[in-house]
């Protein structure tokens, strides 16, 4: 089951469009109407005139365009030979690390052959040791999730909420925060898996891997609307931007990857605060040839 393009308002409730007639024509419209029918007020004829009320028309749904990338060469199964991933070095700055709080939001695109654990890593940073990773994987029973810290965090076999995960390739929304004491994983804006973990995140400073671990385990699905946030963002937060574009100042977002550059080898980081180094992406795999794809995107996002 494929979703539908980005999209102004909903199929089923269009946006309303409130038609607001100017003050002016009005003003000579009614003029018009009581000359016509021989009126008397005011110096041109005319008399007290009521506003019109306003007009509200149904619109449809308007296609946004907006790219994706696929990484379809990858295989749905472990030890991935092509590693089709996009690599992005925030240098010293920016990727939340150690205990800081932080957010990873994505939509991502996935298959019913996806859901197996240790084989398709949506995303990574840090390493393998106590609490220094940040990842999300699925768990090793169908149908459920696995965010991970290599650690105490981690927390395996939690729900995913996808009731036909095994029928239907999909679009999800997956959010992951920290908020330096629990971490927690949002599902469609629904909170499927939430760990206290002893201590706390020692999460080192690596390459943020989009789309698999640097141990062979890579997404075989389309990635959309990748961000990176230096604050554990609520619940409501996530579910009032999740279907939405983000204008790239918002406090708190350290990364973002739009990939609607559509072109090239580069997703470009969109954040747009004042003072902010880009970190673009860089696409990569075992060759060339089996890199990430520039795709037309069908997540369920609202223009901004």
């Amino acid at each position: 089951m494929t979703a539908p393009h980005r999209f102004l308002g909903t199929a089923r409730h269009p946006w309303r469009v409130t038609v607001l007639m100017a003050a002016a024509s009005l003003g000579a419209a009614a003029c018009s109407s009581s000359s016509n029918n021989g009126g008397t007020g005011g110096a041109g004829g005319g008399g007290d005139v009521d506003a019109a009320p306003d007009v509200e028309v149904d619109v449809a749904p308007v296609p946004c365009p907006g790219k994706a990338i696929a990484l379809d060469s990858n295989v749905a199964g472990p030890a991935d030979p092509n590693k089709s991933r996009v690599m992005v070095d925030f240098g010293a700055t920016d990727l939340p690390i150690g205990n800081a709080a932080r957010t990873i939001e994505l939509w991502a695109f996935v298959r019913t052959s996806s859901w197996r654990g240790d084989a398709n890593t949506i995303f990574e940073y840090g390493v393998v040791g106590t609490n220094t990773g940040f990842g999300l994987d699925f768990g090793g029973t169908p149908g459920t999730v696995d965010p991970y810290t290599n650690g105490s965090f981690d927390n395996d076999n939690q729900p995913s909420g996808i009731p036909d995960f095994a029928t239907n390739d999909q679009w999800i929304h997956f959010a992951m925060t920290y908020d330096q004491t629990a971490v927690t994983l949002y599902v469609n804006g629904v909170q499927q898996a939430r760990k206290v973990g002893a201590g706390m995140l020692a999460t080192t400073l690596t390459q943020l891997t989009i789309g698999g671990n640097p141990r062979g385990a890579y997404f075989n699905g389309q990635i959309d609307e990748f961000r990176v946030w230096n604050v554990a963002r609520s619940q409501a937060d996530i579910m009032a931007t999740m279907n939405h574009a983000l204008k790239g100042d918002e406090a708190g977002l350290v990364g973002y990857f739009k990939f609607d550059d559509g072109a090239g080898t580069t997703a470009k980081d969109s954040v747009t605060t004042a003072g902010h180094t880009a970190h673009d992406g860089v696409f990569m795999a075992n060759t060339p040839a089996m890199n990430p794809v520039w795709i037309d995107s069908t997540a369920p996002i609202l223009c901004p």
